[in-house]
């Protein structure tokens, strides 16, 4: 009788899913503390890509240090007055609202936060 061996490949960095990705519902933008848009936009974030649709697409490059730091370049945008650039540096957290059973993520770039429930 032979023994069978299966050899089974790890895991790399590249195959682990980043907590970010998924389909956001942004539900509300703030500057300065200040609600200043309940307009939903989807944000879909893959681990180093995105689309955003709302009142523009726009595409581009997602940058994470994997911790709590990411940057969304913008490639290419539906709006004129957007144009291609590095993006903004931010940080991000998600929390979990137990009220409405739904997964949180809070981007802040400088005096914007912008608030997004998770989709999938």
């Amino acid at each position: 009788q032979e023994d069978i061996v299966v050899e089974q490949e790890l895991p790399t960095a590249d195959d682990v899913p980043e907590d970010y990705e998924g389909v956001w519902l942004r539900t509300a933008t703030y500057t300065n503390g200040a609600l200043v848009s309940s307009t939903p936009a989807t944000l879909t974030l893959n681990k180093t890509s995105y689309t955003s649709t709302g009142t523009c697409i726009n595409t581009g490059e997602v940058i994470s240090d994997g911790e709590s730091s990411i940057r969304l370049t913008i490639a290419g945008s539906s709006c004129p007055q957007i144009t291609a650039g590095p993006g903004y540096d931010s940080t991000y957290s998600i929390t979990y609202d137990k009220e409405r059973n739904v997964e949180v993520m809070t981007i802040v770039s400088g005096p914007v936060t912008e608030t997004y429930d998770r989709q999938s």
